[in-house]
């Protein structure tokens, strides 16, 4: 092979992993990362099969759902809506058997029918180990386990938000007796408090997501289903729901593709508030604070404190945009065009002291300013035909 054609990849290589690391990691990785048995995303649009997203294999059949319905955000594709009377997603046999089992999935429930309960995920039958997964009258989670202990534990009422969107874990470990259910990343609390008799869990014959062996069928839609083999830690599951909002772009907070006003706007915003929503966390200390507006600027926007227009430099058309508002100690709340450099959403002398102290009026772009990538595509054909001369010449000498 030419000597030449390695360099060739390297460049096309270093492209792809070089500027891969603004994109923060999907919904979708961070689930695979965790190695699930099954895993269906239901991001089909026509058809009956239901693909197996872990790899492993184990595709289900949609019976009767409705393609296209939309997720609790664009990054999860779409969903499925089951219509509470026949819609559900048939599962073959898993051959699973474990002390261990974590089982996830996003729930958007219309109403809970007042019988005995709904069913998010139940195999055909009740026998030792087999596992029923339902949902109550206001909102009632139930992890029930035949011959557990209890053989069923129910959360507490009004856990699980109707109408609307909502992450919904439970856990279960046979060696410390112990299960548990998080909803939107929050721990809940059951009414009964401990397995007496743990069983292993067995789900060796055909399921049904959203049925019960033709009854107790789910009115509502469905999203990003996952059973595990293991228990994922708290840390895990706080991390897979806040990738479901998470932007592809680091500090890209409305998803617009790049990094602009709207979106330093709004951590402005999130500091102000003290809500320390995940998404906008960008030090990964649980916390949004003046520090995460620093790494947006600095780090992620790569410009100056004080640089109002956002154009890579603080000079003094940066003072004539913030004075232009009139916002200057009038207790307003102010944006960063506004000249609100610190995130109270106020300006006035301490964002003067912000802007100068990080040393950057009229000292031009940063030093360590670095475009905008260019698509690897183009990349690899300007490389290509570099690869092309460079041949020609060798032929001419």
């Amino acid at each position: 092979m030419n000597r030449q054609f390695p360099n060739l990849v390297l460049v096309f290589v270093g492209c792809v992993l070089g500027w891969s690391v603004s994109v923060r990691a999907s919904y979708e990785s961070e689930v695979l990362a965790d190695n699930p048995f099954v895993y269906y995303r239901f991001d089909e649009t026509s058809g009956e099969a239901a693909s197996d997203s872990s790899g492993n294999d184990r595709h289900a059949e949609y019976v009767d759902v409705e393609y296209g319905e939309t997720s609790v955000s664009d990054s999860l594709g779409t969903a499925i809506r089951l219509d509470g009377f026949a819609s559900h997603v048939f599962v073959p046999a898993l051959d699973f058997e474990s002390d261990q089992l974590t089982i996830e999935t996003w729930l958007n429930v219309d109403f809970i029918t007042g019988r005995c309960c709904t069913s998010v995920f139940s195999p055909d039958g009740w026998q030792p180990g087999w596992l029923h997964y339902n949902l109550g009258e206001s909102g009632r989670v139930e992890f029930a386990l035949n011959s557990g202990g209890p053989n069923d534990r129910w959360t507490f009422d009004d856990e699980l938000p109707l109408e609307e969107w909502a992450h919904v874990v439970s856990t279960y470990d046979a060696d410390e007796a112990l299960a548990r259910i998080w909803i939107n990343s929050e721990e809940v609390d059951f009414d009964i408090p401990d397995f007496s008799s743990p069983q292993t869990v067995q789900l060796v014959v055909d399921a049904q997501i959203g049925a019960w062996q033709g009854s107790r069928f789910l009115s509502g839609a469905i999203d990003e289903f996952a059973i595990y083999d293991s228990v994922l830690s708290d840390e895990r599951i706080e991390a897979h729901y806040a990738a479901a909002f998470s932007p592809s772009i680091v500090g890209d907070f409305d998803g617009s593709g790049e990094l602009d006003l709207a979106d330093i706007n709004q951590l402005l915003a999130e500091i102000n508030s003290g809500s320390n929503d995940a998404g906008f966390d960008l030090t990964n200390d649980a916390m949004v604070t003046e520090a995460d507006l620093g790494v947006w600027v600095n780090d992620l926007k790569n410009t100056w404190v004080g640089d109002a227009n956002l154009d890579g430099e603080f000079n003094s058309s940066d003072f004539v945009t913030v004075f232009s508002a009139g916002k200057y100690e009038k207790n307003e709340v102010a944006n960063w065009s506004e000249g609100d450099w610190t995130g109270d959403l106020r300006f006035n002398s301490s964002d003067f002291v912000a802007a100068f102290q990080s040393q950057g009026y009229e000292q031009g772009l940063r030093p360590n300013m670095v475009p905008e990538p260019p698509s690897c595509g183009i990349v690899f054909i300007i490389a290509v035909g570099l690869f092309a001369v460079a041949r020609r010449l060798r032929s001419i000498r």
